[in-house]
């Protein structure tokens, strides 16, 4: 089951605060049997309900209550909760592995972003599939950049990586180096 609607990627310590104020519509001895799976930076998180009944009253008590997360601004926005299977993502760890490590040592020497933990999020965008990765201290996500990949019957690559839209924390040079490794010529 799957709470979704964040207008933003939020940290996973954000999520699970959301997932703990949900699960307090449901009795106590049945919210320890509720699994909270919450990415490190996403803009849903799932909760595992040991029966199917168990989910279905949920969702009908969450949709009832009209749930909404509130930014820094008091802006409301509605969350929305079903039931769904996830998405199969693919594997794409061989490939990122790479640009992970030298993403963690250039992390280090960017004064603003050492102490700085690295979070992803991986889904299809516009029918491609594409990670973005931020630096993340406390509670504020820093986006860094974003892969995208091709997939063929017999390989997958990365095709881009690309800044986000307002710019991007990371040096020019040290942006550059991550862009040649993922993306050899």
């Amino acid at each position: 089951m799957f709470i979704r609607g964040f207008p933003t990627t939020q940290p996973g310590i954000v999520l699970r605060e959301y997932a703990a104020e949900a699960l307090d519509i449901i009795l106590t001895l049945e919210r320890k049997a509720v699994k909270v799976r919450a990415s490190a930076a996403d803009t849903q998180f799932s909760l595992v309900f040991p029966t199917p009944s168990l989910a279905s009253a949920f969702v009908e008590d969450y949709r009832a209550r009209k749930f909404v997360f509130i930014d820094p601004e008091e802006v409301s926005t509605p969350l929305t909760c079903r039931t769904g299977k996830p998405l199969a993502l693919r594997r794409r760890g061989g490939l990122i592995r790479p640009v992970y490590s030298l993403l963690e040592e250039v992390l280090l020497r960017t004064p603003t972003l050492a102490t700085a933990t690295i979070s992803q999020v991986s889904k299809p965008r516009a029918g491609v599939m594409s990670t973005k990765f931020f630096a993340l201290k406390g509670k504020v996500l820093t986006p860094l950049f974003a892969l995208s990949f091709k997939d063929a019957t017999d390989l997958m690559s990365i095709v881009s990586l690309l800044p986000p839209p307002g710019g991007c924390p990371l040096a020019d040079d040290d942006l550059s180096v991550l862009q040649a490794l993922a993306i050899p010529k």
